[in-house]
């Protein structure tokens, strides 16, 4: 599931995945989709300075190209050498997200989704309560940050906790467990969408203004995408608190992140997950 190691494949792969007939052939893949706009093989060729037959052995996977051959294919296709490790998909992917563009925020632009007030929802990090999936009792509490973009949409991005990712089953490696979405304003509150980046794992909820009057916390429900017990509910209360930019509040969030009994949390949390807010 998702990319680790080399290629995408699982940490159990990865020295498989870097033998030298496995890389021709990720490359050889690349090299033929990136092939694929030209409008023949020789003309390609021949822009290239490149022999046919050579060329079709890099297609083929049967062989590498020398560095100043690579140079030549990478300059022209606008591409780096990672085309020698990576499958195309995943240097896209890398691409879009070093442009600030996730999945949901790029789709989200074009649709044109209406502005939201950043006096309301204010950028910045938050803690994001959600029932746990399993164990009575318990919040799971992950970190997520807001940032609004040139438009007015309101993106956030987080990591799903370590701790909690490996008690599930899921990936534990950093780059699987990150969460991307979005949030869209509504009259008396805001709905919500993220997902957790490679995974079948969406959110998706509505959380209104101010709890007990409180201007930091929003509160609301979810509803996930994945079961991952028997009993376990796929609708759930969550409370989403807004914390202080600094490094001291940070520092202190991190102490709180993961699977938590509900006893442990801020009296706030405490008073909305145990009902009596009802």
């Amino acid at each position: 599931m998702g990319f680790s190691g080399i290629a995408g494949q699982n940490d159990g792969d990865s020295v498989a995945s870097s033998e030298p007939t496995y890389l021709r052939s990720v490359f050889g893949a690349n090299l033929r989709e990136l092939s694929q706009s030209a409008p023949s093989i020789a003309q390609l060729c021949r822009e290239l300075g490149i022999n046919r037959t050579q060329y079709n052995r890099y297609l083929s996977g049967d062989a590498f190209p020398r560095p100043d051959v690579l140079h030549k294919i990478c300059t022209f296709f606008k591409v780096d050498g990672r085309i020698l490790l990576e499958p195309l998909e995943k240097l896209k992917r890398d691409q879009t997200e070093r442009e600030g563009q996730s999945p949901i925020s790029e789709a989200v632009r074009r649709q044109k989704i209406a502005q939201v007030d950043e006096t309301k929802l204010i950028p910045g990090p938050y803690l994001f309560y959600r029932r746990s999936f399993v164990g009575d009792g318990y919040i799971t509490v992950n970190l997520v940050c807001l940032k609004s973009d040139a438009r007015g949409s309101m993106g956030v991005t987080g990591i799903l906790a370590r701790s909690r990712s490996d008690e599930l089953g899921l990936p534990i490696a950093g780059h699987e467990r990150r969460i991307d979405g979005m949030f869209f304003q509504h009259p008396t509150g805001f709905s919500f969408l993220s997902m957790v980046r490679n995974l079948p794992l969406w959110n998706m909820g509505f959380v209104e203004f101010a709890y007990l009057g409180n201007s930091r916390f929003l509160h609301g429900v979810s509803i996930v995408t994945q079961r991952f017990t028997s009993k376990s509910s796929l609708y759930e209360p969550v409370l989403i608190e807004q914390i202080d930019p600094t490094m001291a509040a940070m520092l202190k969030a991190r102490h709180i992140l993961g699977h938590k009994h509900v006893d442990t949390l801020s009296a706030t949390a405490q008073l909305f997950f145990k009902g009596e807010h009802k």
